[in-house]
């Protein structure tokens, strides 16, 4: 630490840091963390994939969300242990078809989902769709079929199954 008359200054990687600069950089690291219990702190994770949130079991009797595990989709009820028999899905053709009714639906915002990032569009899926409902495959192995599997909820219009 080096001290000025005039200010105080940090020494960062051959690089002067002036007081205020260093409670910016600060605020923005402790935005990134959370305390645990104990007092411990733990860094905030953001949903790293695009439908997290946004997916929910449509098994009868279950309604809970779905979340990512692999290169799939899969119901929280059956992750918990609970006795949901579970809908799977494999994540790449559940986000393309998600995405394909978000983007005829929203033709306008083609150009900016292109240029945007995976925070970005999670946005602006969030701000068209409440919730998209996935149903089990009638089989294993079966083709992925989003007319039969998918049911978006879009903004505004309601939560029925």
């Amino acid at each position: 630490m080096i001290r000025e008359p005039a200010a105080l200054w940090w020494l960062v990687r051959g690089s002067f840091v002036t007081p205020e600069e260093q409670r910016q950089i600060v605020a923005a690291l402790g935005s990134r963390t959370r305390l645990r219990g104990g007092g411990v702190k733990q860094p905030v994770r953001g949903p790293a994939h695009l439908l997290t949130g946004l997916l929910f079991c449509a098994v009868e009797g279950c309604g809970m969300r779905m979340s990512r595990n692999g290169t799939s989709y899969v119901c929280q009820g059956v992750r918990l242990g609970h006795t949901c028999p579970g809908a799977r899905a494999m994540a790449t053709c559940v986000e393309r078809a998600a995405v394909g009714a978000f983007l005829v639906r929203n033709p306008d915002l083609a150009a900016l989902w292109e240029r945007s990032d995976l925070s970005k569009r999670r946005a602006l899926l969030s701000d068209a769709v409440d919730r998209v409902w996935v149903t089990r495959a009638p089989g294993r192995g079966r083709r992925f079929d989003p007319e039969k599997r998918l049911h978006i909820i879009w903004a505004g219009e309601g939560h029925d199954e």
